[in-house]
């Protein structure tokens, strides 16, 4: 649903790259929260996560311009009318221990019941945030740490997310173990565990290699582009490969990807494979110990972090 005010919108469309900068909101998002608090308690109440778009202020408030699930904002793109974004959603939490179970209080079973938490959090143009938490102790404002919504938030409105501190050198090593898995758990048991060489063509390097006429490469010139692929392909470069050709579109469709930029890209991918610790532990038992050792070594290698128990 989208609501029209009296301002008209500006020239241009909503696929259209910003022409500057905006001008400074009249209020801050903390004084923003406070005038569309009425409304927040409205979108929040039905349970579903909702977004709101504002334009500038009007004399008699807030220019609400934008109402849509807050899931449709992913790919999409605000047009210019809106200054600032606004998600609210509501929900209930539970109190939890360090792993993450519920906590057990058999003295006092009404603390057990899950409480009733709103979350709102604010975007404008010039990149700044403020989230305010409702868990039912009193309202507390916050700036936004980062996460998924705060990435989608500010794509929304064109701007640029923190680049990604991980290295890409970990997603190429998730990918890898995942189809050393992937290929172990279709093999025939009576063929054993995998060999060294069968691993260092599973690289995702490799079969672009193989697909440049390279299969015949001896293994130590394979062991050369592992080691030097997660300097090549910088999360940059794995970007734009999913734009151009479909690489990696498992973990990230090519259309979205040209939406993201690199730092939303990278936690986007590393959040769609499973954790390395995970996945090395679970490829320990599907290959030889040859090609484990010399698995782990390319990984310390790699600079990436290899667990003490895995030996």
């Amino acid at each position: 649903m989208t609501v029209t005010s009296s301002t008209p919108p500006p020239a241009g469309g909503a696929g259209h790259a910003p022409q500057g900068v905006q001008p400074e909101p009249d209020c801050d998002l903390a004084e923003l929260l406070l005038h569309i608090d009425g409304e927040l308690r409205l979108f929040g109440a039905g349970g579903e996560s909702c977004a709101l778009g504002y334009g500038p202020d009007l004399p008699g408030g807030p220019d609400l311009w934008e109402v849509r699930p807050a899931a449709s904002l992913l790919g999409w793109t605000a047009p210019r009318n809106v200054e600032r974004l606004v998600v609210v959603c509501s929900g209930a939490a539970t109190a939890c221990d360090d792993r993450g179970r519920p906590l057990r209080w058999p003295a006092d079973e009404d603390s057990m019941k899950p409480a009733a938490v709103s979350l709102v959090v604010a975007v404008d143009r010039q990149g700044r945030m403020v989230a305010r938490l409702d868990a039912g102790e009193g309202v507390g404002a916050r700036q936004p740490t980062g996460g998924r919504m705060v990435d989608i938030l500010l794509r929304c409105l064109e701007l640029p997310t923190p680049p990604e501190e991980r290295d890409p050198a970990e997603l190429l090593a998730c990918i890898w173990l995942g189809a050393i898995l992937a290929t172990a758990r279709g093999r025939h048991r009576h063929r054993g565990r995998l060999h060294w060489s069968e691993v260092l063509c599973l690289h995702p390097a490799s079969h672009v290699l193989i697909l440049d006429g390279g299969a015949g490469l001896p293994d130590c010139a394979l062991e050369t582009v592992v080691q030097r692929a997660p300097q090549i392909w910088t999360w940059g470069e794995l970007r734009r490969a999913t734009v151009a050709n479909g690489s990696l579109s498992e973990l990230c469709p090519p259309l979205l990807a040209d939406w993201m930029d690199d730092g939303m890209y990278a936690r986007w991918t590393m959040g769609e494979t499973a954790p390395f610790e995970g996945l090395l532990a679970a490829v320990r038992d599907r290959v030889d110990t040859d090609a484990y050792r010399r698995l782990t070594g390319a990984f310390e290698q790699m600079a990436l972090e290899v667990p003490s128990e895995s030996w």
